[in-house]
């Protein structure tokens, strides 16, 4: 993942940060909706709130290197062909741009982690009755998700962002390298959508205790599988793997690891607004009788006869 072995990039330097803003905009704008609902709702916010605040934060910062880096990333293919003479003053910058990448690959993970966990907390907050099985699943759950964390931000050919040019030329386009970089790839993407299934089971297991119509249960566990639409993003983004006698290409690349960002913040945003909207709904209402071993927010979601 160090320097570009192909000689045309699959997406221009245009449509690159064109596209890397545009779903960023998008994703900020859900963001900013959530935020606004919970706080007319609420008048606060909460745990999960201030994490998707966090993972906005970081992806906000993986644009802004981009956006400093890009031609970096796009001289590296003029490079390849002959086409720009290496200068100091290009060399330099090229340093510049693998030293950010090592930056870029830890907040990337940080910013989707974070948002992993949001919805942790979100589904924990539901459950008034945390104790038990759903406890000690709750527990596992975070603490994959943690190692996961860990795992993902760490399986980077960081010898091939950090290392001499002379190294990154001779040592990173080999075929062991190249292999390793698919087995790398293919780690990170295990991971994400192994830690996104693991989440979505919890609120399933919640559910599933509560005493309301089959249907209705369907529906909402529909809504907290949203992040199936993550999962997506993930499988697409499968397709830049190269295979192991070639690199991937990196405008490709990175250019999907920016709109898993913009995706994961709009996803993160969605599976609240339901819960906000009957929230606020049932707020008008007198309170219902239920039994004590079901989480009042979890009623709320489904007495509401608009759902």
């Amino acid at each position: 993942m160090g320097v570009g072995a192909s000689e045309t990039p699959w997406v221009s330097k245009e449509i690159f940060l064109g596209m890397m803003w545009g779903g960023e905009a998008v994703g900020s704008l859900f963001v900013f909706l959530r935020l606004g609902i919970r706080i007319n709702s609420f008048r606060k916010l909460f745990a999960d709130d201030l994490m998707v605040i966090f993972s906005w934060m970081c992806s906000m910062a993986c644009c802004a290197i981009w956006q400093m880096g890009s031609r970096g990333l796009y001289d590296q293919y003029l490079l390849t062909t002959g086409e720009l003479i290496p200068t100091p003053e290009v060399l330099a910058r090229e340093r510049r741009l693998l030293r950010g990448t090592v930056a870029y690959l830890w907040i990337y993970q940080t910013c989707i982690f974070g948002i992993k966990a949001s919805f942790l907390v979100f589904f924990r907050r539901l459950d008034n009755h945390h104790e038990g099985l759903r406890k000690k699943w709750f527990w596992t759950v975070a603490v994959v998700t943690g190692i996961g964390y860990i795992s993902a931000a760490g399986a980077q050919q960081y010898n091939c962002l950090l290392s001499s040019f002379e190294y990154i030329f001779t040592q990173c386009s080999t075929e062991a390298s190249l292999a390793s970089e698919h087995k790398l790839f293919a780690f990170q993407c295990a991971i994400d959508v192994i830690t996104d299934l693991l989440i979505i089971t919890y609120p399933i297991i919640m559910l599933w205790h509560v005493r309301v119509p089959l249907k209705k249960k369907l529906a909402l566990m529909s809504l907290f599988s949203l992040t199936v639409i993550v999962m997506g993003t993930v499988i697409a983004r499968v397709s830049v793997i190269p295979t192991t006698d070639s690199q991937a290409d990196v405008s490709w690349l990175y250019l999907w690891y920016n709109l898993e960002m913009s995706v994961t913040l709009l996803v993160s945003s969605l599976a609240a607004f339901r819960q906000l909207y009957v929230t606020k709904s049932n707020n008008t209402r007198p309170p219902r009788t239920q039994s004590s071993g079901t989480s009042t927010f979890l009623r709320r979601l489904f007495l509401n006869d608009r759902f």
